[in-house]
């Protein structure tokens, strides 16, 4: 859709209809918008491949580089929706810079405040081997997808709310896709969440909260009791006898689950307490017994730990998504 000039406004202001592109990357640039109604999205080719990386809102202004040089536009910008636009062209912006020291003072204050801001937001250092912020990614993208919408408006919301609820730079939001994608979690197309993998993303938030985050959790993934198992099968046997249980004081079985790598970036105090948790739980499912002539003591049965069944697929999808997400960016 062509501009549209706004009768009665007067002769800088149009109006512009959503996907009006108003200028691309590597144009000459002759003027710069400042956006009275509506949002225009910033998108730049990076290798071929073209991403957002900023959005444009009400009294905000974009290509405002024009204003001061020569250079072909740093990036191609599109009306997101409906929009209304003051046009401060460049010849007329360098009159009234001229003739009127107060508005040159707004302007350069304005093109400085802009330049600051795009300077850090692209230097921002952005942590994408965190599980923190890996969690936090997931949670958004389920609480969105939980709300039945269309693809195109599922990725509008998830591209709202990481804007919103993260210090992700917006032009990192293809690659967050684009890794997400990777491990099976979602399919996209283009500017749509055609599928997302509502059952992976919440087993994957359930073993990232029980591994790295500092706080009560309910219960023991059946992973994590796998592999508790599997530190006492290794540590607990003696070795060279086919025994089918053994006696150990449960303070020591306490301090070789809080040791062992199963809770590995957790304070010592939350290591306790989730190997505390663990031997609750293990005790319940019969593995582990207490002895009735000692309380302090525990009997812990190998036939049954080896019975207790794997769950390979669990640990083997957790284990996919942390080797895709947390990778360092390149």
């Amino acid at each position: 859709m062509s501009p549209q000039r706004v009768h009665g406004i007067g002769r800088e202001v149009f109006r512009v209809g959503k996907g009006a592109v108003l200028m691309r990357e590597g144009e000459t640039g002759k003027c710069a918008y400042f956006v009275l109604e509506g949002r225009l999205l910033v998108e730049r080719d990076f290798g071929g491949k073209k991403e957002i990386v900023a959005e444009i809102g009400v009294n905000d202004i974009v290509g405002e580089l024009a204003i001061l040089d020569d250079e072909p536009r740093s990036a191609t910008v599109i009306a997101a929706e409906d929009s209304t636009l003051l046009v401060l062209d460049k010849s007329r912006i360098h009159a009234l810079i001229r003739h009127h020291p107060k508005i040159a003072e707004v302007v350069l204050k304005l093109l400085c405040r802009k330049l600051r801001t795009a300077h850090y937001a692209a230097h921002k250092n952005i942590d994408l081997q965190s599980p923190e912020c890996w969690r936090r990614i997931g949670a958004i993208l389920c609480l969105c997808a939980e709300v039945k919408k269309a693809p195109q408006d599922l990725f509008i919301s998830f591209f709202d709310n990481i804007k919103a609820l993260t210090d992700i730079p917006l032009q990192r939001i293809g690659l967050v896709l684009e890794r997400l994608e990777k491990t099976g979690a979602v399919r996209t197309n283009g500017e749509q969440i055609e599928f997302v993998d509502q059952a992976m993303l919440r087993s994957f938030l359930l073993h990232c909260n029980e591994e790295f985050i500092e706080q009560d959790f309910p219960q023991p993934t059946p992973s994590k009791q796998y592999q508790a198992l599997q530190v006492l099968t290794q540590y607990c046997r003696p070795v060279g006898e086919e025994m089918k249980w053994v006696d150990l004081p449960r303070k020591g079985i306490v301090e070789l689950l809080a040791s062992s790598d199963l809770w590995k970036t957790l304070s010592p105090a939350m290591q306790m307490q989730r190997a505390e948790e663990m031997l609750q739980c293990l005790t319940e499912s019969g593995a582990i017994a207490f002895e009735i002539s000692s309380p302090e003591t525990l009997r812990i049965y190998f036939d049954k730990i080896e019975a207790y069944p794997k769950p390979k697929q669990e640990i083997e999808a957790f284990q996919t998504m942390k080797a895709v997400l947390f990778r360092p960016v390149s």
